[in-house]
């Protein structure tokens, strides 16, 4: 009976530990605050899938502003993004449900930063992978 207990006491334990290492899912809608020339805020739906992420930024007014795809390993985002006719990268730290990052154009002076908070909004109706508007 004794071996019973440690044996179920042990299976519990590796349940905890299994449950503890599995990445919880990116896939959401977020607050977005961030600097760039001034501070902007906005909204950005996530997808997530066979270890792609997808994001759609949209400003206040529900106005898409940008898309981008990324790849994350363990702790970290990593993100190529479109918005309008410019490209730039992105590399966000992940903590809990936010995601706190830094980005750039490539050949603009300057390192900006954005945070995304999950939850905070509804998912905007044409969240996804359509190109943004030039």
């Amino acid at each position: 009976m004794k071996s019973l207990f440690l044996l179920c006491g042990a299976f519990a334990i590796w349940c905890v530990m299994l449950a503890a290492a599995q990445e919880t899912t990116l896939e959401g809608a977020y607050a977005v605050k961030g600097m760039w020339e001034k501070p902007y805020t906005g909204h950005a739906d996530v997808t997530e899938a066979n270890g792609v992420v997808n994001l759609a930024w949209f400003n206040d007014a529900g106005q898409q502003l940008g898309i981008g795809v990324g790849l994350r390993e363990g702790a970290i985002l990593s993100v190529i993004f479109q918005s309008g006719n410019s490209i730039g990268l992105a590399a966000y730290r992940i903590t809990g449900t936010t995601l706190i990052g830094r980005w750039l154009y490539p050949g603009e002076l300057g390192l900006f930063t954005e945070t995304l908070t999950k939850g905070t909004h509804k998912p905007h109706p044409t969240a996804g992978l359509q190109a943004a508007a030039p």
